[in-house]
């Protein structure tokens, strides 16, 4: 192998790796959570009207007393001038794990389903399944704990690949119907949604591989 190559298959085993801790300390964390506060499904995800005081709110009863937190970044755009931490959102309470990797939770006010960050690279533009990789707790899966963002039951490795579509909550409470995929990304700007959906899938592949970038994956 050319050393260029060593160094891209380092970059990605060490990717894989704290994505899988970051993983592991949040799920595990819900899981004590739920041993106190019983059933997910059952617990108060909406207690304030301003989403982000909500998401503080969330991480501070159900995540807090049971992960190491290594630094308090602030809610919404607070992250960037606390920690240069590149916020997921307005909406979000953000934090830095033991070993840097940073975290975003959305809690939002219309709903209980609750949205996961997690950035390995916290001081550049995190990129879709590359930097940035997001999970959920769905209201309808609530009880299944921490799950890749386009999760549903059948959906198969190619299903990722190709792209599928998927009925997600919406801010109303009903459902919209969404692409999901992993693929290249080709365009000028991350933000623009018709170029993220191509990337939203690709937590989903890497959960799917088993916590490893195949040499398909359009790292």
């Amino acid at each position: 192998m050319t050393i260029p190559t060593l160094v891209a298959n380092y970059q990605k085993k060490a990717t894989a790796t704290k994505v899988k801790k970051a993983y592991a300390e949040i799920a595990q964390a819900l899981k004590f959570a739920q041993a106190e506060y019983g059933d997910p499904n059952t617990w108060q995800t909406i207690k304030y009207t301003d989403s982000a005081e909500n998401s503080k709110w969330f991480v501070d009863t159900y995540l807090r007393p049971y992960i190491k937190i290594s630094r308090d970044c602030g809610t919404g755009n607070e992250a960037m001038t606390n920690c240069k931490l590149q916020s997921a959102g307005v909406y979000t309470d953000n934090f830095i794990l033991s070993d840097g990797v940073g975290v975003s939770v959305a809690c939002y006010s219309y709903g209980n389903t609750i949205s996961f960050s997690i950035r390995t690279n916290i001081k550049e533009d995190a990129i879709i399944g590359k930097d940035n990789f997001s999970y959920v707790m769905l209201r309808e899966y609530m009880s299944k704990g921490l799950l890749p963002y386009g999760y549903t039951e059948g959906v198969t490795r190619e299903d990722v690949m190709n792209g599928y579509t998927v009925n997600y909550p919406d801010v109303n409470m009903g459902t919209s119907t969404m692409n999901i995929a992993c693929k290249p990304y080709s365009g000028e700007d991350y933000n623009e949604d018709s170029e993220t959906y191509t990337r939203h899938g690709c937590t989903y592949l890497l959960w799917l591989d088993n916590w490893e970038f195949k040499d398909d994956y359009p790292y």
